[in-house]
Parts: structure tokens; C-alpha cells; sequence
């Protein structure tokens, strides 16, 4: 699925702490953020985000060393570029 035809990153009856935080943390950014299955954050074309594990990967690449919501907000802090 497309990203900009995924659904919109929302919080959920039954969200995790952690899901909760991360959507909240990814809306004060004033940032769009995709939820294509219930455990995953998708926050561009290519970047994932799963708040139960702490993970931020590219799509086919390994995770980086960098996990939780420090990860995300590192991710957020930089500038970014559509494509």
C-alpha cells in the first residue's frame, strides 16, 4: 500500500503506553505519520517506527543503534525533504 493511501497514525482503544506517546510525540512535531498495521508507525515512504520494540528502520535496511522514543525525536529533530 501506498503511504499517502495508508490510514492516518491515530491513537486507538487499547493503544500501549509507548504507542501513545510516540503518536502524541509525532503530532506536537506537527508531523504526518501513517499506521498500516497496529504495531507500526510509518513516518515517511521509507522510515517505520515500531513503539513497542523501540524500533526506527529504513525499509531493507537493519535498525539503528538508536532505539525508543529518543530515536524518534532524533528522527524528528532533522530536517526533512519530500520526494
Amino acid at each position: 500500500m501506498k503511504f499517502d493511501q495508508m490510514p492516518d497514525a491515530k491513537v486507538k482503544p487499547g493503544d500501549t503506553p509507548d504507542m501513545r506517546q510516540a503518536i502524541h510525540l509525532i503530532e506536537e512535531y506537527r508531523r504526518v505519520a501513517k499506521r498500516p498495521i497496529d504495531c507500526q508507525l510509518k513516518l515517511d515512504k521509507r522510515t517505520s517506527y515500531y513503539p513497542d520494540s523501540g524500533t526506527l528502520n529504513e525499509d531493507n535496511k537493519r535498525a539503528g543503534a538508536q532505539r525508543g522514543i529518543a530515536a524518534l525525536r532524533a528522527w524528528l529533530d532533522q530536517p526533512r525533504f519530500e520526494d
